[in-house]
């Protein structure tokens, strides 16, 4: 009776796409299974190695089928390559640029024109510019796919949507923390001229930047609704401006239930504290539980686009 490979396996679904050719006797070496894309894949273990001794070079170790721990190694790579995308195209730039120019507007007309040392006070003005820009990165992560085409790819990849969420924020968030970091040449400049507590530096900034990536993860969840990319930014800054302003709405709410919940949600009231100077423990766990959650609504919502386009089938 002929010998049946292991990989030959009844059932259907993904766990039975892979039938390893070029026979499958003693001493026959098992060729790489086709890559997803359908290719054939040139690599071959040599004759008398073990399958899943050393998968380098070959597709089967990002496979959903390999034992070999993938998550981390394939967000990481989601991540690299979103990130260098920014700046191998216009958006890091004018992002970057757009940032500065108008944060260095601010510190003019903020500061310089009055001759005031108030860091916190020009980290307060910059909130809007902040709401106005984050849309900018978080536009292109998924809607530049939808455009493109090529949507299916996340559904497609053996990686969890968790990651590929996570990996895309990270890069959108770096391109961020580096522009904000540029900005503390206005810092320089107080220093020089007048004088900067290094508590109150450490405290605006921290505010400001958390407040910053808990706009940015609000817009990589407006963004697996959007279709275009105009569209997931404007969504995106119409969502920023709404968080921003709810507190006002929330004093004029007739029912006091909801007047408490709108309320806790504001992100101005979570970022006045940084801004008086005080370092809240309460509002840093808030702006973090706040992005874990935008976060994981957005890996939620990529699943449920998976089954209805068909993508999980």
């Amino acid at each position: 009776m002929p010998h049946r490979s292991a990989a030959h396996r009844p059932g259907g679904g993904r766990g039975a796409a892979h039938h390893l050719p070029g026979g499958s006797g003693a001493g026959a070496p098992p060729f790489c299974p086709p890559e997803p894309s359908g290719r054939a894949h040139p690599a071959s273990f040599p004759a008398g190695r073990q399958p899943g001794a050393d998968l380098s070079g070959c597709h089967l170790r990002r496979c959903p089928l390999s034992l070999a721990p993938t998550g981390g190694t394939d967000m990481l790579t989601i991540f690299r390559r979103d990130f260098l995308a920014y700046y191998r195209t216009p958006v890091g730039y004018v992002f970057a640029g757009a940032f500065l120019t108008l944060s260095g507007l601010i510190f003019y007309l903020y500061n310089l024109q009055n001759l005031s040392g108030d860091l916190l006070g020009f980290l307060s003005q910059m909130t809007l510019m902040s709401m106005l820009l984050c849309p900018l990165l978080s536009m292109r992560l998924f809607c530049e796919e939808r455009q493109k085409g090529t949507e299916q790819l996340p559904f497609t990849a053996p990686v969890s949507l968790g990651s590929v969420v996570l990996g895309k924020y990270l890069a959108a968030a770096c391109v961020m923390l580096i522009t904000i970091g540029l900005t503390n040449v206005y810092t320089l400049i107080i220093a020089i001229y007048g004088r900067v507590y290094p508590g109150e530096w450490l405290v605006g900034y921290l505010g400001f930047t958390l407040q910053s990536l808990s706009f940015l993860a609000l817009d990589v969840l407006v963004s697996c609704f959007a279709k275009s990319q105009m569209t997931g930014a404007i969504a995106g800054f119409a969502a920023n401006f709404l968080l921003w302003m709810i507190d006002l709405l929330a004093a004029h709410v007739p029912f006091a239930w909801l007047s408490i919940v709108l309320g806790f949600i504001s992100l101005y009231d979570r970022y006045e504290p940084f801004l008086l100077g005080q370092l809240s423990p309460a509002c840093i766990v808030f702006f973090l539980s706040f992005i874990v959650v935008c976060l994981m609504g957005a890996a939620r919502t990529l699943d449920a686009r998976r089954f209805s386009e068909g993508g999980g089938a």
